[in-house]
């Protein structure tokens, strides 16, 4: 005699093949978020590396702004020396 009857066995092996189907979507699913997590890594060191080169530009812009503020006042000081007020801005205020 059987333990089983003919129907729980048809019941149980549909579970089963249900179950694993839904593990093969459930592999699927993970593979796909392996790879979303791969692309957004790669992403973000790209943006990483976009940041950085922002960052040492926008430095190398303030340094550049402040030579030629340097540069500017240089040049305001020999003009006063040489006499030539009238070539000067009245809004630069040099304090020596």
């Amino acid at each position: 005699m059987y333990l089983f009857s003919h129907s729980i066995l048809n019941f149980n092996l549909f579970n089963f093949l249900r179950y694993f189907d839904l593990g093969a979507g459930l592999q699927t699913e993970v593979e796909n978020l392996a790879l979303h997590l791969f692309y957004m890594t790669n992403a973000k060191e790209d943006i990483r590396g976009d940041i950085a080169v922002m960052r040492r530009a926008a430095e190398k812009a303030d340094a550049e702004v402040g030579e030629a503020e340097l540069e500017k006042q240089r040049q305001v000081r020999e003009a006063l020396r040489l006499g030539c007020h009238d070539l000067v801005q009245p809004d630069i205020i040099i304090h020596y």
